[in-house]
């Protein structure tokens, strides 16, 4: 069994016109710029976000804001019937209404 001696790997920093802090030992640092994944790129495996689902009232990652990229977004109504106000009756049946419900989804422009 042989053990292998790594090296590290010592990072300098650029001079910049904004103040930057030093990273600290625990910080990530990025050695690449991150691709826009706001944007469909093919060549680096990104789709984009267009036409993304997202959630209109949500400030997370999953908001329409956020993960539209300020492009907007479009709603979708539609109205969906399903089966409701079930009732068991003893012994042997279920009674059932059926429901109609409208909703609405919402997907980046």
């Amino acid at each position: 069994k042989t053990t292998r001696k790594t090296r590290p790997l010592f990072l300098r920093t650029k001079k910049s016109k904004r103040p930057h802090r030093k990273p600290r030992p625990r910080d990530l640092v990025y050695l690449e710029k991150s691709p826009n994944y706001c944007e469909a790129d093919p060549m680096k495996g990104s789709t984009g976000t267009s036409g993304r689902l997202c959630n209109r009232t949500s400030r997370g990652t999953d908001g329409c804001d956020l993960l539209c990229c300020g492009r907007g977004y479009n709603t979708h109504q539609f109205t969906r019937t399903a089966q409701c106000r079930r009732k068991f009756h003893w012994c042997c049946y279920v009674d059932c209404r059926v429901c109609t419900e409208r909703t609405e989804v919402y997907s980046c422009k």
